[in-house]
């Protein structure tokens, strides 16, 4: 976590402008979570990506599943609202079975957001080993489909997990990254969206050269356009290819 963040967000704040908070939890302490709950974000994120053990292999550390719990933890114990904190999990092939037990381990933290992603073509995502196969596809989209209808959660997936789509994947409607929000990153870096992909074409500024007013006034053209559908089709993420198909 950088350590100017809450300098940042009190300057985005000066522009009229809400914010998130998306983090994988690790580093928020009672001091950050006093904090957080100070500055009143919409929302915050924090990343669980399975069970203690697949999510401590998948982020590469022994302690950053307790990490992250702890971090909700302490939000919660600072005065954050339950409601407003959403859990997001990237579905790979080794969690599809942990899918149910997941959802009871969010429920029993009291929090009844849960957002499901698929996996973007990025660093150690370019391995064939974290896309779902035809059977755990159909699995899966079973699965969050009777949990939705439980309706003691908002699960919603993610407009870019067309592979989803039969577990009710929001895609139809328009994508308004760049539009009404926009991502700032941890490097000063502008995007539409923390979900998309971050190459040269799709960073619109950074905030330690350019005035951000300056870049949301100036910037997000394509995204903008009546022609933007956004990730909905994902045609460059190889996760939302349908072995079925």
């Amino acid at each position: 976590m950088r350590e100017d963040l809450f300098v940042i967000v009190e300057k985005i704040r000066s522009y009229g402008f809400d914010w998130t908070l998306t983090t994988n939890g690790t580093l928020i302490d009672l001091e950050k979570s006093r904090k957080v709950n100070e500055l009143s974000p919409l929302a915050v994120s924090v990343s669980i990506d399975g069970l203690k053990d697949s999510h401590n292999s998948f982020r590469s550390g022994d302690n950053t599943f307790d990490n992250a719990i702890g971090g909700i933890n302490r939000l919660i114990a600072a005065g954050y609202k339950k409601e407003k904190i959403v859990i997001k999990t990237i579905l790979r092939p080794e969690i599809v079975k942990e899918i149910y037990p997941i959802y009871k381990m969010i429920l029993s933290l009291g929090i009844t957001s849960w957002h499901i992603l698929t996996i973007l073509d990025l660093g150690r995502a370019k391995s064939r080993d974290y896309y779902l196969n035809a059977e755990q596809i159909d699995l899966s989209n079973k699965i969050i489909t009777e949990l939705k209808g439980l309706c003691k959660m908002n699960i919603t997936i993610d407009e870019g997990a067309s592979i989803l789509k039969e577990a009710g994947s929001e895609c139809k409607r328009k994508c308004l990254s760049g539009s009404t929000s926009l991502s700032l990153l941890s490097n000063g870096d502008v995007i539409g969206c923390i979900n998309s992909l971050r190459g040269k074409e799709h960073i619109q500024g950074n905030v330690l050269t350019k005035n951000i007013k300056e870049i949301w006034n100036k910037g997000f053209r394509e995204n903008r356009s009546i022609k933007w559908r956004g990730c909905s089709v994902h045609k460059y993420s190889r996760s939302n290819r349908n072995p079925n198909k």
